[in-house]
């Protein structure tokens, strides 16, 4: 997007208002469809399993919701900066910012995934977790710790997007991953009984084919809009953090599973 398409929809030149809400209400949307996996994991659950796997949604999809508001936070830097450049008609300036931010958000995806796993026991603590609810809520949460690629890769390229004046693309991917979402909490909680490791199953499942069609669709429309955007940089940041990302969380079910089979 160019200072010509920001004209024509309203952001340089007329009227503030109608283009203003056109871009916030997709945003806003899009922000309460990520508070919306923790919600539906809660429902199924609630309906599916007991009371210790309700526990367990309850306290984990607080604890990822913080995590998700942080990155959103650290995305809107990249909004400022990103549109500032469009504005200004430097497409170069706002092609170095996507860069950046996409090596920053590698770094960052790796730092709380591992923390995550790590400090799961800890937290879990600190939030006062019903004794009968602490294995399910560690399961939880690691389970969904290991998606936090999806959630930095989601809101970091939604970032890119925004800057350029579309919240509407972003909305759109993460509707349809709220759909996938609900769709996959009944198949494994429900048919399959895996309570709240399902639940946490299925949101990173619905959360990285949101983050899928995000990176893969529109990646050549972003990198012809944003010159200065590296394409060895974003081909090899995403796929080296997804395999770090898959790895820990391989590591842990593995581990997860060795355990339970030496305590029966």
């Amino acid at each position: 997007m160019n200072n010509n398409a920001l004209t024509k929809n309203g952001f340089l030149a007329g009227p503030i208002l109608a283009p203003l809400l056109h871009f916030a209400l997709p945003l806003m949307l899009s922000q309460l469809l990520q508070a919306f996996y923790g919600g539906v994991d809660l429902m199924v659950v609630g309906r599916f399993a007991g009371t210790a796997s309700v526990s367990a949604v309850a306290v984990g999809s607080q604890i990822m919701q913080a995590l998700t508001v942080l990155v959103t936070g650290l995305t809107m830097g990249v909004t400022v900066l990103v549109g500032k450049a469009v504005g200004a008609g430097d497409r170069e300036a706002a092609g170095r910012v996507a860069d950046g931010q996409v090596r920053l958000f590698a770094l960052v995806t790796v730092v709380l995934t591992a923390g995550m796993l790590a400090l799961t026991p800890a937290i879990t603590a600190w939030m006062n977790v019903p004794p009968e609810a602490v294995p399910e809520t560690m399961r939880y949460v690691r389970i969904c710790s290991a998606g936090i690629l999806f959630i930095t890769a989601y809101n970091g390229i939604s970032g890119i997007f925004r800057g350029l004046g579309n919240s509407r693309s972003p909305f759109l991917f993460v509707l349809i991953a709220c759909l996938v979402n609900v769709v996959l909490d009944i198949v494994f909680v429900g048919a399959l009984g895996m309570n709240a490791s399902g639940a946490a199953l299925a949101t990173v499942m619905a959360q990285g084919l949101c983050t899928a069609f995000l990176v893969r669709i529109p990646l050549s429309y972003l990198l012809s809009l944003l010159p200065g955007a590296g394409m060895l940089t974003i081909s090899l940041a995403i796929p080296a953090t997804a395999l770090v990302s898959l790895a820990l969380c391989v590591g842990y079910l593995t581990v997860l599973h060795r355990r339970d089979k030496a305590a029966e």
